[in-house]
């Protein structure tokens, strides 16, 4: 109702573009979906010696209780190493993940999160515990190097501890990562009417 009341000769969805194909079957203007384009991610190198443990990065408070379930669970049952802590800037959190082995990823929404992006730019791999179906029409960026998905408690504590046993075994992200200015970010978008 909201594109009767306002007019809107196309729409981007900027955070979940698994929603793409709901979208344009209930406007008639063009609907594209981007990663979200309008922050730096700050890019680490990786610790040639990281910490062999999965780090989660995140609230736990009343806003998230999926995410608050989940890494209690692994908490109690006790069967991966988890270092679970919050951050207060992108760059603290990117500091983080380059020293870490594996790093969970928890999207609240079903959806792509900054979270992804940071951890990509931080040059750590990182666990999804989601569906790929999140990723809408950006399937490309679930493959990745470093992007590995599970979406059961079991299936993830296998995937940990094999890949910790076998750290050679990790796919780590590429550190060339192209990325573009904000003004080419727009012009690119703009051109895919």
């Amino acid at each position: 109702n909201y594109q009767n009341n306002e007019f809107h000769d196309s729409v981007s969805l900027a955070f979940n573009p698994m929603l793409l194909k709901l979208v344009k079957k209930h406007i008639n203007v063009p609907v594209t979906s981007n990663p979200p384009g309008f922050f730096c991610y700050p890019k680490r190198k990786r610790s040639n010696s990281p910490i062999k443990s999965l780090l989660h990065v995140g609230s736990l408070g009343n806003h998230h209780p999926k995410r608050r379930e989940l890494i209690q669970s692994l908490l109690n049952r006790g069967q991966i190493p988890l270092f679970h802590t919050t951050t207060k800037t992108p760059e603290e959190a990117a500091d983080l993940y380059s020293k870490y082995s594996l790093v969970l990823n928890i999207p609240l929404n079903n959806d792509l999160n900054h979270r992804f992006f940071e951890i990509l730019f931080s040059g750590a791999p990182q666990i999804i515990f989601g569906e790929k179906d999140l990723l809408g029409a950006l399937q490309h960026l679930g493959n990745l190097p470093g992007i590995y998905w599970t979406n059961s408690l079991e299936e993830l504590e296998s995937l940990v501890s094999f890949l910790l046993n076998n750290h050679k075994q990790i796919n780590y992200p590429n550190n060339n990562i192209p990325t573009l200015s904000i003004k080419d970010f727009l012009l690119k978008s703009l051109s895919h009417k």
